[in-house]
């Protein structure tokens, strides 16, 4: 049986950041945000991913998903397992996307992570009128 890339945990933060190693997330796993429309709402992705050593290369990609679909923002990223840690044959390589996303309009923004092509999971907030 093949050993494939899994997503071992993923969330929302005001601000986070990989350094030497370790993440740090400052107002994690928020399900809402209050602002009035039209706004350019800055946050983060962050997460690690568990791959098998010998997998060299592991594709991310994170999407994020506007309430009606019109809009569609997509990053993708090589994460290398080389340079990590090696814990039963497997390493764990964290990660932090900080953006901004448009807001136009209130409502629940999806946020889809895949790994090497499969959707690993969909995190979301909901854009509140003040």
């Amino acid at each position: 049986m093949r050993s494939v890339a899994e997503l071992d945990y993923a969330y929302l933060a005001e601000f986070a950041q990989v350094i030497d190693g370790k993440l740090t997330a400052v107002n994690a796993s928020f399900i809402a945000v209050t602002t009035p429309v039209p706004a350019v709402f800055q946050f983060a992705v962050a997460g690690r991913v568990r791959a098998p050593v010998e997998a060299g290369i592991v594709d991310l990609a994170i999407q994020i998903v506007a309430p009606d679909d019109s809009t569609k923002i997509t990053w993708q990223s090589e994460l290398r397992t080389d340079g990590h840690q090696v814990y039963d044959g497997k390493v764990g390589i964290l990660f932090a996307l900080r953006t901004g996303v448009p807001l136009s309009t209130h409502g629940l923004f999806r946020i889809e992570i895949s790994i090497d092509g499969e959707h690993a999971r969909t995190l979301a907030f909901e854009a509140v009128s003040p």
